[in-house]
């Protein structure tokens, strides 16, 4: 009897852990949040449904980040991107990074059609945010002045152009 009990508590737990994640995602203008912490008044931005690879295409066209988000009238600090964010999303043609950033994970980004990126954060810029990152190879990375960088693409830095080269592959396109 214990041990059914016992079983039916630890079920328990688990949904209710399940619940509270469901509740800490939420929908605001087109980006798809996750409260990082109530207390902190934090969020990062994620993918649409349960699992990253449940729904593409979730991001399309103009994307931007902006820096709060207001969520049942609290405002959060956007303070991140969270792992596969926006992967599957390969309608994204311009993305705007905002400067309370100061994460962005690992393969966030399919980077096959991006063709601007605007990276407002004054944290390094790493080419690891894209799932390929040699598909990069039309885009333009606008960075700050101060922003550390490893990407080997087209770079404008503080509005001077430091390294473009187009592909003959995709036609750039910046509307």
């Amino acid at each position: 009897t214990d041990d059914l009990i016992e079983a039916e508590i630890v079920k328990i737990k688990h949904t209710v852990g399940m619940l509270k994640e469901y509740v800490n995602k939420f929908e605001k203008d087109g980006i798809f949040y996750t409260i990082i912490s109530v207390e902190d008044k934090t969020a990062e931005v994620t993918f649409k449904g349960e699992t990253y690879d449940e729904v593409d295409n979730e991001y399309q066209g103009d994307v931007v980040i902006p820096q709060t988000v207001s969520y049942e009238d609290v405002d959060f600090t956007v303070v991140g991107v969270g792992e596969k964010a926006l992967y599957g999303c390969d309608n994204i043609r311009k993305l705007s990074v905002p400067l309370t950033v100061n994460y962005f994970d690992k393969g966030a980004v399919n980077s096959e059609t991006l063709r601007e990126l605007y990276w407002n954060s004054t944290m390094a810029f790493s080419k690891s945010v894209f799932v390929n990152p040699d598909a990069a190879t039309n885009m333009i990375l606008y960075i700050t002045a101060e922003t550390a960088c490893d990407y080997d693409g087209n770079i404008v830095r503080n509005g001077v152009a430091e390294n473009i080269v187009l592909t003959d592959a995709i036609p750039l396109q910046i509307t």
